[in-house]
Protein backbone atom coordinates (compact mmCIF):
# COMPACT_ATOMS: atom_id res chain seq x y z
CA UNK A 1 0.00 0.00 0.00
CA UNK A 2 3.11 2.59 0.76
CA UNK A 3 4.14 1.93 -2.96
CA UNK A 4 0.50 3.12 -4.18
CA UNK A 5 0.90 5.85 -1.66
CA UNK A 6 3.88 7.63 -2.95
CA UNK A 7 2.42 7.62 -6.36
CA UNK A 8 -1.43 8.55 -5.35
CA UNK A 9 -1.33 10.21 -1.90
CA UNK A 10 -3.09 10.14 1.14
CA UNK A 11 -1.93 8.77 4.69
CA UNK A 12 -1.66 4.97 5.38
CA UNK A 13 -2.14 3.84 8.94
CA UNK A 14 -1.21 0.49 11.16
CA UNK A 15 -3.06 -0.63 14.08
CA UNK A 16 -1.04 1.68 16.67
CA UNK A 17 -3.86 4.86 15.45
CA UNK A 18 -7.23 5.26 16.68
CA UNK A 19 -10.17 6.92 14.78
CA UNK A 20 -12.93 8.34 16.56
CA UNK A 21 -16.28 7.81 14.38
CA UNK A 22 -19.21 10.01 14.57
CA UNK A 23 -20.76 7.57 16.92
CA UNK A 24 -17.98 8.20 19.14
CA UNK A 25 -16.48 4.66 18.98
CA UNK A 26 -12.66 4.72 18.79
CA UNK A 27 -11.43 1.85 16.34
CA UNK A 28 -7.79 0.73 15.62
CA UNK A 29 -7.98 -1.01 12.00
CA UNK A 30 -4.75 -3.10 11.13
CA UNK A 31 -4.71 -0.54 8.26
CA UNK A 32 -6.07 2.17 7.35
CA UNK A 33 -5.93 5.09 3.69
CA UNK A 34 -7.03 8.49 4.64
CA UNK A 35 -7.05 11.10 1.34
CA UNK A 36 -5.38 14.23 1.47
CA UNK A 37 -8.58 15.65 1.26
CA UNK A 38 -9.93 14.45 4.79
CA UNK A 39 -6.67 14.35 6.18
CA UNK A 40 -6.64 18.84 5.63
CA UNK A 41 -9.78 18.57 7.59
CA UNK A 42 -8.10 17.47 10.84
CA UNK A 43 -7.50 19.77 12.98
CA UNK A 44 -3.56 20.02 14.15
CA UNK A 45 -4.87 18.91 17.70
CA UNK A 46 -7.21 15.89 16.86
CA UNK A 47 -3.51 14.61 14.93
CA UNK A 48 -1.55 14.26 17.94
CA UNK A 49 -5.10 12.04 19.25
CA UNK A 50 -6.96 10.21 17.90
CA UNK A 51 -8.01 10.95 14.57
CA UNK A 52 -11.85 12.13 14.13
CA UNK A 53 -11.94 10.78 10.27
CA UNK A 54 -13.11 8.19 8.53
CA UNK A 55 -10.42 6.37 6.83
CA UNK A 56 -11.91 6.12 2.94
CA UNK A 57 -10.17 2.10 3.36
CA UNK A 58 -9.50 -0.21 6.01
CA UNK A 59 -8.35 -3.82 6.82
CA UNK A 60 -9.23 -5.73 9.32
CA UNK A 61 -7.44 -8.87 9.95
CA UNK A 62 -8.92 -11.94 11.53
CA UNK A 63 -6.88 -14.06 14.24
CA UNK A 64 -7.01 -16.86 16.31
CA UNK A 65 -9.58 -16.56 19.13
CA UNK A 66 -10.86 -18.05 21.80
CA UNK A 67 -14.30 -17.93 20.95
CA UNK A 68 -15.59 -20.84 18.21
CA UNK A 69 -14.76 -19.51 14.53
CA UNK A 70 -18.54 -18.82 13.72
CA UNK A 71 -18.98 -16.24 17.55
CA UNK A 72 -15.26 -14.52 16.43
CA UNK A 73 -16.67 -14.07 12.46
CA UNK A 74 -19.77 -12.53 13.97
CA UNK A 75 -18.19 -9.98 15.98
CA UNK A 76 -16.01 -9.40 13.05
CA UNK A 77 -18.41 -8.71 10.63
CA UNK A 78 -20.41 -6.70 13.13
CA UNK A 79 -17.25 -4.69 13.44
CA UNK A 80 -17.05 -4.17 9.98
CA UNK A 81 -20.62 -3.11 9.16
CA UNK A 82 -19.82 -0.42 12.20
CA UNK A 83 -17.00 0.83 9.41
CA UNK A 84 -19.54 1.32 6.90
CA UNK A 85 -22.39 2.65 8.85
CA UNK A 86 -19.44 6.00 9.89
CA UNK A 87 -18.22 6.49 6.75
CA UNK A 88 -15.62 4.12 5.62
CA UNK A 89 -15.97 3.82 1.97
CA UNK A 90 -14.59 0.60 1.34
CA UNK A 91 -13.42 -2.19 3.94
CA UNK A 92 -11.59 -5.81 3.50
CA UNK A 93 -12.27 -8.27 6.35
CA UNK A 94 -9.28 -10.87 5.58
CA UNK A 95 -9.37 -14.44 7.29
CA UNK A 96 -6.25 -16.27 6.32
CA UNK A 97 -6.83 -18.94 8.59
CA UNK A 98 -9.65 -20.39 5.82
CA UNK A 99 -8.43 -18.05 3.02
CA UNK A 100 -11.30 -16.09 2.75
CA UNK A 101 -12.07 -12.47 2.63
CA UNK A 102 -14.97 -10.07 2.79
CA UNK A 103 -14.97 -7.03 1.13
CA UNK A 104 -17.51 -4.14 2.17
CA UNK A 105 -18.74 -1.27 0.53
CA UNK A 106 -20.15 1.96 1.69
CA UNK A 107 -23.01 1.00 -0.63
CA UNK A 108 -24.12 -1.78 1.37
CA UNK A 109 -22.88 -4.37 -0.44
CA UNK A 110 -20.81 -7.39 1.11
CA UNK A 111 -19.05 -9.85 -1.56
CA UNK A 112 -17.12 -13.06 -0.66
CA UNK A 113 -13.58 -13.90 -2.09
CA UNK A 114 -12.51 -17.54 -1.25
CA UNK A 115 -9.13 -18.54 -1.96
CA UNK A 116 -5.74 -17.04 -2.06
CA UNK A 117 -5.22 -17.40 -5.39
CA UNK A 118 -5.92 -14.07 -6.93
CA UNK A 119 -6.04 -10.11 -6.04
CA UNK A 120 -8.06 -7.90 -4.44
CA UNK A 121 -9.04 -4.44 -6.29
CA UNK A 122 -8.92 -1.29 -4.51
CA UNK A 123 -11.67 -0.73 -6.60
CA UNK A 124 -12.93 3.20 -7.33
CA UNK A 125 -11.80 4.08 -3.41
CA UNK A 126 -8.46 3.37 -4.23
CA UNK A 127 -7.69 3.51 -8.22
CA UNK A 128 -5.17 1.33 -9.30
CA UNK A 129 -4.00 -1.26 -6.44
CA UNK A 130 -4.81 -4.60 -6.27
CA UNK A 131 -3.25 -6.49 -3.53
CA UNK A 132 -1.94 -10.56 -3.97
CA UNK A 133 -3.84 -12.85 -1.69
CA UNK A 134 -1.15 -15.15 -2.36
CA UNK A 135 1.33 -13.25 -0.72
CA UNK A 136 -0.59 -14.42 2.79
CA UNK A 137 -0.14 -18.01 2.41
CA UNK A 138 1.80 -19.82 4.88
Amino acid sequence: MNIWKRRNGGHVYDSSTGFRFVDGSVRSPDAAWVSEEKYAQISEEDRRKHLSVAPEFIVELMRDAAQSETDSLKDAQNKMLSYIENGVLLGWLINPKIETVYIYRADGTISKVEGFSQSLSGEKVLAGFEFDLSLLKK
